[in-house]
């Protein structure tokens, strides 16, 4: 399993935060990830929160943007997307968890609200 970097694509002008995972657990986070399919849309340019972007360290083009303001989310992907965060542990300021985790909640109450 080749090592896995996690970006928050938050920022305009100035480096966004990341981490790497470790082995183990970007194993699983390909795992998780394989049962999501990619969106077929292109996501229209915002300020803020644009997603999680997941880049593996043997092809810079290998990348894949999850949890997407721009389009709606699966249940699945705001999972993937919490654990991600947890992973990051203190790696992630705090200021910047809270400002996803508010997103993401954004997020699934409209999921919720699709929901008959």
């Amino acid at each position: 399993m080749p090592e896995l970097k996690v970006t928050v694509d938050l920022y305009s002008g100035r480096p966004n935060p990341w981490w790497t995972l470790t082995k183990p657990q970007a194993a699983e986070i390909e795992t998780e990830l394989s049962g999501i399919p990619e969106p077929e849309t292109a996501e229209p340019p915002r300020l803020g929160f644009r997603g999680l972007v997941l880049e593996t360290g043997e092809d810079p083009l290998a990348r894949r943007r999850i949890v997407s303001p721009g389009r709606p989310p699966q249940a699945a992907e705001l999972r993937l997307a919490r654990r991600l965060l947890e992973m990051a542990g203190d790696r992630l300021p705090d200021g910047v968890r809270r400002r996803v985790l508010r997103e993401l909640e954004a997020m699934e109450t409209g999921l919720s609200d699709e929901v008959p």
